[in-house]
This record gives structure tokens, C-alpha cells and sequence, in this order.
């Protein structure tokens, strides 16, 4: 029996990064800085993360419904890119669960 993709779980990853990023970004951008400063860094934090949400529309459009993040890295970029992204997904992962352990201290 094949399941396919669920909307509610879809919805809950990209919850999930979103808190997390805002977990590990907002502290560290707005610690010293005054309101105009955090308001400037969080907008083009919001502007980056915009665009490249809509650069991988735009990849994963010609893709299977079910292709994942790595294999599409792969087939676009190749393997030594693949191997980058990972270990930079691997090293965001990590920081988002030290940022979730210190906020649980």
C-alpha cells in the first residue's frame, strides 16, 4: 500500500524550520542591536529565506512528488554539492538542537 504525501505533516516541517531558525536567529541578531537594527536584520532574513523557498519551487517543479531534498541536489548540482549541502544540513540540524537544549535549561 503506498501512502502518499500528507498536507498536515508538509505543513508541520516547514513549522518545525521555521521555529527552529527563529529559535537559533532572533537572539543572536537582536542581543546588542537596537529595534531598527533587529527589524532590518529579521526583514532581510525574511527576504532571503523568501527567495530561496521559491528557488526550490522552482527545482522541485519538475520533479516526482516524492523526490527528496539530496536527490535533487544531486541530479542539479552533483556530488560534490550534494556532500555540501549535507554537511551544512547536518551542521544546521545541530545547532537547532543545541538551541533547543539551552532554551530547556
Amino acid at each position: 500500500m503506498e501512502k502518499s504525501p500528507s498536507l498536515v505533516g508538509g505543513a508541520c516541517i516547514i513549522a518545525s524550520v521555521c521555529v527552529g531558525a527563529g529559535m537559533l536567529g532572533l537572539p543572536s541578531s537582536g542581543a546588542g542591536a537596537w529595534t531598527v537594527w533587529s527589524i532590518l536584520a529579521i526583514t532581510a532574513t525574511m527576504i532571503v529565506m523568501t527567495i530561496s523557498g521559491w528557488m526550490l519551487l522552482e527545482s522541485f517543479k519538475h520533479y516526482d512528488l516524492k523526490v527528496s531534498f539530496n536527490s535533487v541536489t544531486k541530479d542539479l548540482l552533483g556530488s560534490k554539492v550534494n556532500l555540501f549541502n549535507n554537511i551544512t544540513v547536518y551542521f544546521v540540524g545541530g545547532i537547532l538542537l543545541y538551541a533547543t537544549l539551552l532554551l530547556q535549561v
